[in-house]
């Protein structure tokens, strides 16, 4: 399966380039495809998406897509025989006048090489057709590409110092195979991840796009995980690990927040893959 979605995931990739090649993205997507940009409405159809952004790619000069060196795509089993995949890229382009009067308040000049950091999040059918397709970025995250990704927002923190207080008291929690949690949920199946560390994955910096309400903003962090087994968590993740062994496993986790306080929290990884004791090779 992992080497089936490399190769979607490299023609993806490609075809979303400059100049973007829409022939071959129609045999990638659902007629019925489901398309979230920035600040959009959604958009429920290929040709629709095709209008919408045939002009807006454009805009993005000599564009180069290409996941972070040494990562790979995330995948997660969905619904039936759906699965949730998560391809992180890296975008360089030129900057141009266009994009200048779209986002006055970007500091970049016509001409100038910029990049910005994006999360695909992809739903595919048993025909590897995307039906759902969100594109997770902010405009507000175009920087010249000598620049350095900014480390030091909520998410980043999050990470680098969990705390409880950090979450809010009503959540929507959610881990591979198990749906609709809360927030005691969360704080139970983190106990077991014993002496947990959490380290964001080289190359991919977090993303926090604003949904324009309330303050919320859709966020995604790929994260390495290293804890101690606990083996209650096997029929949890449909594993057979061995109490007290040694994990390190990678997840996409897609977080919204509110007012500096999580309000949704969903890992995101295959279990059947990405969990095994240390010295044995996991996916993501």
């Amino acid at each position: 399966m992992q080497a089936q979605l490399n190769s979607w995931t490299e023609d993806f990739l490609e075809s979303m380039g400059a100049p973007t090649d829409w022939e071959k993205l129609k045999t990638l997507m659902s007629k019925r495809v489901s398309v979230e940009m920035p600040n959009e409405p959604k958009i429920k159809k290929f040709e629709d998406w095709e209008k919408k952004c045939k002009d807006f790619w454009k805009n993005f000069k000599n564009a180069k897509r290409a996941m972070p060196k040494g990562v790979t795509c995330g995948m997660m089993p969905g619904k039936k025989e759906e699965v949730d995949v998560i391809i992180p890229e890296l975008v360089q382009f030129v900057y141009t006048k266009e994009l200048q009067e779209m986002y006055p308040n970007v500091n970049l000049a016509s001409g100038e090489k910029a990049k910005v950091f994006v999360y695909n999040i992809l739903t595919l059918n048993n025909k590897k057709e995307a039906t759902d397709l969100k594109c997770l970025f902010t405009p507000a995250a175009f920087l010249n590409q000598d620049r350095v990704f900014d480390d030091d927002g909520f998410v980043d923190k999050l990470y680098q110092d969990w705390q409880e207080e950090k979450l809010a008291d009503e959540m929507k929690v959610s881990f591979p195979g198990v749906t609709k949690q809360d927030r005691a949920a969360l704080l139970a199946t983190m106990a077991k991840f014993k002496d947990c560390k959490r380290e964001l994955v080289k190359g991919c910096p977090t993303v926090s796009m604003s949904t324009g309400k309330d303050e919320i903003y859709e966020c995604m962090a790929h994260v390495q995980y290293s804890c101690t087994w606990d083996a209650s968590l096997n029929e949890m993740f449909k594993t057979e690990i061995a109490d007290g062994a040694a994990i390190t496993f990678k997840s996409f986790d897609r977080i919204k927040t509110k007012a500096n306080k999580v309000i949704e929290f969903h890992m995101m990884f295959d279990p059947a893959s990405a969990l095994k004791p240390a010295g044995k090779s996991g996916g993501n």
